[in-house]
C-alpha cells in the first residue's frame, strides 16, 4: 500500500485550462506532440495511452469558423506528461506538452483519462522507487507499460494499421 506523507495544492490560474496548454518553451516536457505525430499515427517507446480524435480548431471571427479533419488512432508519450524545467511534476489532461492543433486531439475526456490513469501509475512508481517521472521513464518504463496494461490500460502496437492490434493483459 502506498502512503502520501506529504500533499500540495497547485493552483495554476484561469489561463492554464487554455487549449495551448502550459505555453512557455521551459514548461514543456522532453517530448512535445505535435499535429504531425497524431496525423502520422506516431509510435514512442514509452506510449502510455491512446488518442485519436479528430484534429479541430476553432477560429472565432473567421469564416468557416472550425477547421477539422480526421487522424488514426495515435499514441501519447509519458514524456510529454512531465515538465523539463519542474524535477517533481506530472501533468495530464491540458497540461501535457503539446502544441495548440495536437491538443484539440488530446484536450478530450476519453484521452485524457487515459493519460490520467497512466500519470497516477507513474506517481506510485515515483514514491515506490523513490525517483523523479523523468526516472520512471529512464529506469522503470517497462514497469510503468506492464502496470498500466494490468490494470486496464491499452496501448497500440501499431496504431495506423487498419486492424490495429492491441497489447492486452492475458486473462
Amino acid at each position: 500500500m502506498v502512503r502520501i506523507v506529504r500533499t500540495f495544492r497547485c493552483d495554476l490560474g484561469y489561463g492554464s485550462a487554455r487549449r495551448r496548454g502550459n505555453g512557455k518553451a521551459g514548461d514543456l516536457g522532453d517530448v512535445v506532440l505535435t499535429q504531425t505525430d497524431l496525423e502520422e499515427g506516431r509510435q514512442f517507446e514509452d506510449d502510455i495511452a491512446y488518442g485519436g480524435h479528430d484534429l479541430d480548431d476553432h477560429r472565432p471571427l473567421r469564416a468557416g469558423n472550425i477547421v477539422a479533419h480526421s487522424v488514426p488512432p495515435c499514441m501519447e508519450s509519458y514524456r510529454a506528461c512531465y515538465w523539463r524545467n519542474v524535477p517533481n511534476l506530472l501533468s495530464a489532461g491540458r497540461l501535457i506538452s503539446a502544441t495548440h492543433l495536437a491538443h484539440s486531439s488530446t484536450r478530450l475526456m476519453r484521452t485524457g483519462g487515459a493519460i490520467g490513469q497512466a500519470v497516477g501509475i507513474a506517481a506510485s512508481l515515483c514514491v515506490r522507487h523513490n525517483c523523479g517521472p523523468r526516472a520512471v521513464y529512464d529506469q522503470h518504463l517497462d514497469e510503468l507499460q506492464a502496470i498500466l496494461l494490468d490494470a486496464d490500460g491499452t496501448i497500440l502496437d501499431d496504431p495506423t494499421s487498419v486492424k490495429a492490434t492491441w497489447r492486452v493483459k492475458d486473462r
